[in-house]
């Protein structure tokens, strides 16, 4: 697909660069992760999908908040490591720790970008991780699920569905059942599907989707802008022997229209 990756508060969006600066707060990580985007990147198509959503959440007096979305290969790694530490504090020990692990995260240890099956659900730019944002106090609404990329039963898109067949809820686990309603909803009714485990992750486009779906993906890998910078300047640098000289020299092809 030619569709380009695109910064997601282009299309009107909030964005926050989750990883980057808020990973610190959660059980999970315990500090920011070094090397992930400071942009969250979707593709076109997506993005354009986004507005959508917002003008449907509009009359509610909400819109979307993007936490995360497209990821290199190389934050995936960390993210994944993170999870199998987490599951093996549970008791879960060797290909144990991983299969649990794989539950709530993608692994990308094996990545080529030739091969689909080495693809991150987030390498195409066609899932997201987002929230309803309040657009009077500019606070996230509450999920319920504790915090974000928690790897615990709460954070199952039917967790409150379920437990209401169980028990009464409360007041407080009404509002989080609700919430989880009106976003998967409005993102459901935009031909994005939901990945169960996290009830803040919608995908589009992607080979996930396409699974659902049992349709053809339409997205593929993509590397980030960041990344393919990154390998831009490197080969200048080995050509040329000098960062300072690449970096020139990067800047004045992009002035002069590539030539």
């Amino acid at each position: 697909n030619s569709e380009e990756l695109v910064n997601a508060v282009k299309y009107g969006v909030k964005s926050v660069p989750y990883y980057a600066e808020q990973a610190k707060d959660c059980p999970t990580y315990c500090k920011n992760v070094w090397g992930a985007p400071y942009i969250n990147y979707v593709i076109a198509g997506v993005g354009k999908k986004l507005i959508k959503a917002n003008e449907m959440l509009d009359p509610l007096g909400l819109e979307l908040v993007v936490v995360d979305a497209h990821r290199s290969p190389r934050t995936q790694n960390v993210l994944f490591k993170a999870f199998v530490k987490k599951a093996e504090e549970k008791g879960f020990q060797g290909e144990e720790a991983i299969k649990e692990a794989l539950t709530f995260c993608s692994r990308a240890d094996k990545f080529n970008p030739e091969d689909p099956k080495t693809w991150s659900i987030h390498s195409t730019g066609g899932a997201v991780d987002c929230y309803l944002l309040d657009k009077k106090t500019q606070r996230v609404v509450d999920l319920g699920e504790q915090h974000f990329d928690r790897a615990e039963k709460e954070t199952y898109m039917d967790y409150y569905e379920k437990l209401s067949k169980t028990q009464p809820l409360t007041k407080e686990q009404k509002g989080f059942l609700n919430a989880r309603r009106v976003l998967s909803n409005v993102m459901t009714s935009l031909d994005f599907v939901i990945y169960g485990a996290e009830c803040w992750h919608f995908s589009y486009g992607d080979l996930y989707w396409g699974l659902v779906k049992n349709r053809t993906a339409i997205y593929g890998y993509k590397q980030s802008p960041r990344d393919a910078n990154t390998d831009l300047i490197r080969r200048e640098v080995k050509k040329l022997g000098s960062l300072e000289l690449a970096i020139d020299r990067i800047n004045r092809e992009r002035l002069h229209g590539g030539r």
